[in-house]
C-alpha cells in the first residue's frame, strides 16, 4: 500500500514543466489521429513509441499541478496516459503479427486487399487489409511490467454454452484468479 501512495504522490510535482492540458492534447489528438476507425500500420507503430515516451517523461518529471482539483485531474489523465500507450501497443503488436481489419478499425494499406467503392470508382487511396479468421480465436493480453507494455496472444478459451455460470460453484475461482489461468 505504502509504495502505491509513493508512486502517486511520485508522479504529482508542482514544478513539473508537464501539464494536465497539455497531456491531454497529447494523449486525445494521438488517439484520434493514429487509432480510429482508419489507421495503418507505420502510424500506430510511431504512436506507440510516442505513447511510450510520454508515460516515461511523466513517469520522469511528474504532472505540475495546482491545487486539490488539478492533483485529481493530473492522475486521471496519467492514467489515460498509461491507457493510451496500452491500446496503442496492443494495436501495433497485432498489426506487426498481419492483423487486418477488426471491430471498429479499418486497417489501411497500399497492398491491401479489399477497395472501397465509391459512386465515381474504386477508392484506392483507402484500400484495406481484411480481418482474418484465425484472430478470432485468439486475444492480447497486456500487462504493464518494469515501465513497458508487454503483449501475447492468448487463444479464447470456449466455454460449453450448456454449462451455466452458477455464483456458489464459480466464486472460488474468481476469488483465486483461477478464471484468468489460460490452462483452465
Amino acid at each position: 500500500m505504502e509504495e502505491a501512495v509513493s508512486g502517486v504522490l511520485a508522479a504529482l510535482r508542482a514544478d513539473s514543466p508537464l501539464t494536465v492540458n497539455a497531456i491531454r492534447k497529447d494523449v486525445q489528438d494521438r488517439m484520434s489521429d493514429h487509432a480510429g476507425i482508419l489507421c495503418n500500420r507505420l502510424d500506430v507503430r510511431a504512436a506507440a513509441q510516442a505513447a511510450h515516451a510520454l508515460n516515461e517523461s511523466i513517469r520522469q518529471q511528474g504532472i505540475a499541478f495546482d491545487g486539490a482539483n488539478e492533483v485529481l485531474r493530473a492522475l486521471q489523465w496519467r492514467q489515460s496516459a498509461l491507457a493510451s500507450e496500452a491500446v496503442l501497443a496492443a494495436l501495433a503488436f497485432y498489426l506487426e503479427r498481419g492483423g487486418g481489419s477488426r471491430g471498429a478499425r479499418t486497417v489501411c494499406a497500399p497492398d491491401g486487399d479489399r477497395t472501397p467503392q465509391a459512386r465515381s470508382g474504386p477508392l484506392n487511396d483507402v484500400r484495406f487489409v481484411s480481418e482474418r479468421d484465425d484472430d478470432r480465436g485468439e486475444q492480447i493480453h497486456v500487462r504493464f511490467r518494469d515501465g513497458t507494455i508487454d503483449c501475447e496472444p492468448r487463444p479464447i478459451r470456449r466455454r460449453d454454452r450448456d454449462y451455466r455460470p452458477f455464483f456458489e460453484r464459480d466464486w472460488p475461482d474468481y476469488l483465486t484468479g483461477a478464471i484468468h489461468d489460460p490452462s483452465a
